[in-house]
């Protein structure tokens, strides 16, 4: 198994997240930014915010019915950082006359991410967030965070990686999955549960020596390794205390990972292995032995239901 790297935040998100935020108005809505965000994108954040998205479309990273996401480029505290923004819009009548009436997701979702770093849990830091106001029929929000070059959620890298030799493949799926063990492990030592735990929420890539896919994983250098962080927070639910999560709440976690990674048709019982040897070299209770028996049981039942439901698998 490659060396196992330690699971932390890195400093520049572990900065932006510290820093205090400063409040923004226009005539369309209201929001949210890190103090350290460049002046003149607070006053376009505030006159003219559709267009940050409108001006960035040559570079989206997803387009749905529901969400947009581009790569947009700023000035926080003097260094320049390039930012994920993501646009949400409910998809229909009734979700936005609920929206109303509910807390703002964007604002949820920017002190969800403070949280998950206060906690130590590797996550890109929120740059800013900003809803229109609730009697507008587009009940549109928008949140901005941390772009990590060279990083890819789990479901498109093992994909990315379908034409490599099989043997690399496995080497470099075994790499990111014992990352996404070690991450996941981090976080329910911090006391947080994922009900929406799964490959599409975490990000995989290296420290710095380009992306995962073309790393000399063979020639990699004594704690060299993988690393995982979690994006998309809407399922995290936190306990009061910073205290290891009970092994129920956990067991449900993993095996919702464990059914879309299961999808995969290249998988091997031994990449599945590296998640939980990952994840184990964190919270070893429960051993690896009795954890693999376990997800054995859930996994081929969770997908039933699932087909059954009509609910997604990956």
């Amino acid at each position: 198994m490659e060396t196992q790297g330690e699971v932390t935040v890195s400093e520049i998100d572990r900065r932006l997240a510290a820093m205090p935020t400063v409040r923004f108005s226009s005539r369309g809505g209201s929001g949210e930014a890190v103090a350290g965000l460049d002046p003149q994108w607070l006053a376009r954040l505030a006159d003219d915010f559709d267009s940050i998205v409108r001006d960035n479309l040559r570079r989206p990273i997803k387009l749905t019915h529901a969400a947009v996401v581009v790569v947009a480029q700023s000035q926080v505290d003097g260094q320049t950082v390039r930012l994920v923004v993501k646009r949400n819009r409910p998809r229909s009548l009734k979700k936005r006359l609920f929206a109303v009436f509910r807390r703002s997701r964007s604002k949820e979702a920017f002190y969800r991410a403070r949280e998950v770093i206060r906690r130590s849990v590797p996550t890109p830091a929120p740059i800013f967030w900003y809803q229109s106001y609730r009697t507008s029929v587009k009940s549109e929000s928008y949140t901005a965070f941390r772009y990590v070059d060279d990083f890819l959620n789990l479901h498109l890298f093992i994909r990315r990686i379908a034409s490599c030799p099989p043997a690399r493949r496995e080497r470099l799926t075994s790499a990111a999955l014992h990352a996404a063990g070690r991450t996941a492990a981090k976080m329910h030592r911090a006391g947080i549960l994922n009900r929406d735990l799964k490959g599409a929420n975490i990000i995989v890539g290296t420290a710095g020596q380009g992306a995962l896919k073309d790393w000399d994983i063979a020639n990699a250098a004594p704690g060299d390794a993988a690393q995982a962080m979690l994006i998309d927070l809407d399922g995290c639910r936190f306990s009061s205390s910073m205290v290891t999560c009970d092994t129920a709440g956990r067991l449900k976690n993993l095996t919702r990972l464990a059914v879309g990674m299961s999808q995969h048709a290249w998988m091997t019982a031994r990449s599945m292995r590296a998640f939980l040897e990952g994840y184990t070299s964190v919270i070893p209770d429960p051993n690896l032995a009795d954890l693999w028996r376990e997800l054995a049981v859930r996994v081929p039942k969770e997908i039933e239901r699932r087909k059954a439901t009509g609910e997604e698998l990956f």
